[in-house]
């Protein structure tokens, strides 16, 4: 729903998700609660869909670019540390290592 065709459902929680036994492959998922959709634009999802493959891959430097595009500015390069777990002395040597390419 995110990543593929970029909707969010605002509240995603199991008591607003039902699985109905009818449908094209015997089942459908239905949504609850449609007060709280949004669409992302096209730019936008695939840059969110960047950054969840950088989390996953713990890519310290994809991660810092992408918080920069999302606007999070000079605070972006604090993002590899919340979300992938790196140590603060990794993180650092990568920006030593980043600035002097």
């Amino acid at each position: 729903m995110i990543f593929v065709h970029g909707y969010i459902h605002g509240d995603p929680h199991p008591g607003n998700i039902l699985v109905s036994p009818e449908g094209r492959n015997g089942f459908s998922l239905v949504l609850l609660d449609h007060a709280v959709y949004r669409e992302l634009d096209e730019e936008f999802r695939k840059d969110f869909c960047q950054l969840w493959e950088a989390l996953a891959l713990k890519d310290s430097k994809k991660t810092m670019w992408l918080g920069e595009r999302f606007g999070a500015g000079k605070y972006s390069r604090y993002l590899p540390i919340i979300f992938t777990g790196t140590t603060i002395e990794r993180f650092l040597h990568n920006l030593w290592f980043i600035d002097y390419i």
